[in-house]
Order: C-alpha cells, then structure tokens, then sequence
C-alpha cells in the first residue's frame, strides 16, 4: 500500500478542479490554514479535514487524522444529538447541545453551524420553535459557512454534507409552509 500525505492529496484534487484555496475553504478555514494543510506544516481538526474532503468530492471516511480526546467527545456528543432527533427525545437532546456548547471553540463555525441546526430540529420537535424560527435559525446556521448564500444560484458553489442537509432541511420548511 502506497503513503501519501494528506495536503499533497489535498492539493493535487483542488488544481484538478481548478479551484482556489479560497474557494475550497470558504467558511471551513482561513486559505493560510488551508496552505499550510496542503505544506503539511499543520494538522487540521478532523472536522475541517472532513469538510475540506466533502467540498472536493473525496469521500472522507478513509482518512485518519489524530484527535484530541475533545475531539472524540466532540464526535460522540454529535452522535448523540443526532440519535435524540431521530428519537423525538427533544429534552435530551438540548441537554447534549448545552454539553456540548462549552466544548466548542468560539472560532469553530464548522461546529457551531452543527449546534445552531441542531437546536433548530430539536426545538422544532418540541414546539420551542415555529416554523419561521426554524427556518432563520437554518439560514443562520448555513451564513456561518457560506456567508453570501442564496437559494437562487444555488448550483453554483461546493457544499459539505453538512450545508447540503441544511439546505434540505431549509426546503423541507419551506415545503411545510406550502412553498
């Protein structure tokens, strides 16, 4: 089995796309930080690293970056959250948020964007929210990592997966609202 360096990967897909580092970073990371990932003179959090991946069409499930146990704890409280919106446990589900909000660095829209969508669905659930609250609160959370979006040139950007469950929660909203 052949080793390369994740930023050369990195690196080699975004000039195969003809992309910038900003168009491959924007709302993930500052395109210095995203230089300095395809330099290999930083490790990026697994979470950029994903984001980064999804955005080039790479599949990002057989890259290995290290963690921090934060960053596992991260990753368990996100499972977590995400099994207490399928079981319409909204109570507990605020619960994991609130833990898992003073986790998160301020800096880190990656993760306050999965907080923010979170609490969307979760006090949707529980009747907290109306539709239109949801509906700000999805727009919200999709302007930390695409400032400018606009549903109507939507074709014409990258998206994690994260922004493309977002945009169908936002349609799914719109949809109920008989739009």
């Amino acid at each position: 089995m052949q080793n390369y360096r994740l930023g050369d990967y990195i690196r080699q897909r975004r000039q195969e796309l003809n992309l910038t580092q900003e168009q491959v970073c924007a709302g993930i990371c500052e395109p210095v930080t995203l230089s300095r990932f395809e330099n290999g003179r930083q490790t990026p959090s697994r979470t950029r690293i994903n984001a980064i991946l999804q955005r080039l069409g790479l599949p990002d499930d057989r890259y290995y970056a290290l963690v921090t146990p934060e960053e596992l704890e991260i990753e368990a409280l996100k499972k977590e959250i995400i099994a207490c919106n399928a079981l319409d446990s909204a109570k507990e589900g605020f619960s994991k948020v609130e833990q898992l909000e003073k986790l998160v660095n301020t800096d880190d829209n990656l993760e306050k964007q999965f907080i923010l969508r979170s609490k969307a669905l979760l006090g949707y659930l529980d009747g907290r929210y109306t539709k239109e609250e949801k509906l700000r609160m999805l727009i919200q959370a999709i302007g930390l990592t695409i400032p400018d979006f606009d549903l109507e040139i939507i074709g014409s950007r990258l998206y994690t997966v994260d922004e493309m469950k977002i945009i169908n929660q936002i349609a799914g909203v719109y949809s109920d609202m008989g739009q």
